[in-house]
Parts: C-alpha cells; structure tokens; sequence
C-alpha cells in the first residue's frame, strides 16, 4: 500500500526512499512526476486508484532526470498507462539506453552501469521539452532547467498554485533544504546557479526528490537559509 500525503488540492507526493508526484487535473487526467526506483510501478499505481482515479487517466510522465532512483519503474509505469514520456533533451539518450547520467564518482559508475542494465526497461521518449516551455498541463506546467546535479536536470513550476519541483537539485537533510551532496553532483557552482534563478519564481511549496516537502509560507527561512548557505 502507497504512503502519500497530500500537499494543495491535486498534488500528492508518494513518500519513500525518493519521491514521486501525482497530479490531478480532473477531467484533463493525470500526470505523474518521476517514477522512482524500480518495483515501485505498484505503490504509484495504488496512489492513483485512492484518490479515485484508473491508470488509464494517467496521460503524462515527467521525467526530471534519468538516475535509476527516478526512473526506476519508468518502463512498467509507461505500459500499465500508456502515459507519454517527458523529459529534457540532454536526459533523453540516457533513458533510452538505460544508462546513468555523469554525476557519480569514478568507483560507483561500473556498480550503476550494472544495475541499470539489470533493472531498467526499455522505455520511448515521447515529448523532449525545453526551458521555459509551459506545457498545457493543469493550467500551466512550466519547465525549468535546473542543471548541476546532472547536466540534463529539469524542474517543474506549477504555476497554479506556486509549486517548484526541483529533485535532485534540492533535498531536505535533517529538515533543512539543502544543496544535493557535491560529491554526487556533477557541477556544483552550476547546480548553486541554478538555485539562484529558480527562486526568482518565488515559490510558496518546494518540491524535492528526498525528504519532505517544504511549505515556504509558513517556513520562508527555509528559502533564505539557503540561499545564503550558497556564499560559503
């Protein structure tokens, strides 16, 4: 059984190891943000029925980047959905030939070449998508290239209600927002870049691949501890 919260009406994050996002957008179906490790097609798949919805409504993946931890249940998602494949240009080789992207250090990437061979599923890119595109998703799905922790790396701004889903350039580490671990990114200075531009869109939720959610309304040091966190 999934572990979900909600967080605004039509946004669900499914909780665990890294998360997964769900939005519903009512008669305009289902969209689904990343696709977490694999074996992980099931609790999306529970998600998707308690809040009342079929696997047939999902009609969008979007792929933020294509670490196994993201797109780990991509392949079965996409053949219980038939839901079209979302992602930027850079991540989209990677994803169709199940390897993972530059990021990791030198003694871990024979171990990931490995796994993702032995794991991943074959999966099609439907749509690549570009910075600042606004896809005609739930009123406006803006996307946001956020390089730094893999040089394909994309977010999301849902300008409905204000929400900016940036995994893995942010995680929350002992309830702090932080800047990802530099020694699993790729280029740090470029991955603090872009933490500067995507706060320019003022966002009230931040959305992260691992670790809670954080609601900038009601915890606006989060953002500014960050930031200044960026200088040091």
């Amino acid at each position: 059984m999934a572990n979900f919260v909600k967080i605004v009406d039509g946004l669900y994050q499914i909780e665990g190891s890294v998360n997964i996002f769900v939005i519903d957008d009512g008669e305009a179906g289902v969209t689904i943000i990343d696709a977490g490790m694999p074996r992980s097609v099931n609790k999306i798949v529970d998600t998707v029925k308690a809040i009342g919805r079929t696997v047939g409504d999902v009609k969008h993946i979007l792929i933020s980047h294509a670490d196994i931890d993201h797109v780990g249940s991509l392949a079965p998602l996409v053949e219980a959905t038939n839901a079209t494949v979302m992602t930027s240009e850079i991540s989209k080789p990677y994803i169709e030939s199940k390897q993972a992207p530059p990021h990791l250090p030198v003694f871990l990437r024979p171990i990931m070449w490995v796994l993702c061979r032995l794991t991943l599923g074959k999966v099609k890119v439907g749509q690549v998508v570009t910075n600042g595109e606004v896809l005609p998703i739930a009123d406006g799905m803006r996307i946001v290239a956020i390089p730094g922790h893999t040089p394909g790396n994309i977010g999301f701004f849902w300008e409905r209600h204000k929400v900016l889903f940036v995994p893995d350039l942010l995680y929350v580490n002992d309830d702090k927002l932080s800047l990802m671990p530099a020694m699993i990114t790729w280029n740090v200075q470029i991955a603090k870049d872009s933490v500067r531009q995507v706060m320019a869109y003022k966002p009230n939720y931040i959305c992260v691949g691992h670790g809670r959610f954080i609601n900038v309304i009601d915890e606006p040091e989060q953002v500014k501890n960050l930031l200044d966190s960026l200088s040091s």
